[in-house]
This record gives structure tokens, sequence and C-alpha cells, in this order.
């Protein structure tokens, strides 16, 4: 399995695309390895993209 993240022809990549990046990473391994749900790892992948961005904004 293998979420497709091709970004739009019209994307500007942002200091923030890795961590966007990682944290869908991370959720397609907890599904593949059937640890999580695919609606429980992309809220955990959002919550944890969150949680990195702010901690990049407050330094």
């Amino acid at each position: 399995m293998r979420f497709s993240q091709s970004p739009s022809p019209n994307h500007v990549p942002s200091l923030y695309d890795n961590i966007g990046c990682t944290a869908l990473n991370n959720a397609e391994k907890a599904v593949a390895l059937n640890q999580k749900d695919v609606n429980t790892a992309l809220r955990d992948a959002q919550e944890e993209a969150s949680k990195a961005i702010q901690s990049q904004l407050a330094k």
C-alpha cells in the first residue's frame, strides 16, 4: 500500500513540507503493519505534523 503524495502542479514548497511527508509516511507504515486503521493513522499524522510545525514556529 502506498499513499500518493504527488503535489499539484501549482504547489509552492514550504519549509514544512518535509514535516507533513514524514507524518504521512509514519501513518502509511502504521496502516501497512496493521497497527492502526486508516482514519486513526491519518488523524495521528495530522496531530504529529501540527505539533512539529508549532515547534518550528516557536523557534
